[in-house]
């Protein structure tokens, strides 16, 4: 009996040493509110996923182009309007806004400010402003 503890006890602690010898990363991410509501960004009164910016020349700045967020389905988001939003904006966040992803512009980047943000969240999306909220009745 003895034999077949230290024998069990050996094949465990193989198994368990096996089972750690791969590594890898997974990602959760997920968020729980009253009411969620998908949106698209519309630019001119068209629904786009690729907002145009022009183009800017070197140490200037392009125009402006104003876009909307708005709910995909308005109907499934009666209650937005009533609460507020949050919108949360990740990737390449810089110190002067959300910087250069792809392409060979070192130093580039697009600064995104909010119309109708909540007192306090009115700054440009950066680093260090990631969300922002928006007061109830003033999402578009």
């Amino acid at each position: 009996m003895k034999k077949l503890i230290v024998a069990s006890a050996m094949a465990m602690a193989m198994t368990s040493g096996s089972a750690m010898a791969s590594q890898g990363e997974i990602e959760f991410f997920g968020n729980v509110t009253a009411q969620t509501c998908d949106i698209e960004a519309e630019v001119n009164g068209a629904v786009n996923k690729i907002i145009q910016l022009g183009t800017a020349t070197v140490n200037g700045e392009a125009n402006p182009v104003d876009f909307v967020l708005k709910a995909k389905d308005p109907a499934a988001c009666t209650e937005a309007d009533k609460l507020g939003a949050h919108v949360t904006w990740a990737g390449n966040l810089t110190t002067d806004g959300i910087g250069n992803q792809n392409g060979s512009a070192v130093g580039a980047h697009v600064e995104l400010k909010a119309k109708n943000a909540k007192t306090g969240f009115d700054k440009p999306v950066s680093n260090a402003v990631t969300m922002i909220e928006f007061e109830q009745g003033k999402l578009a």
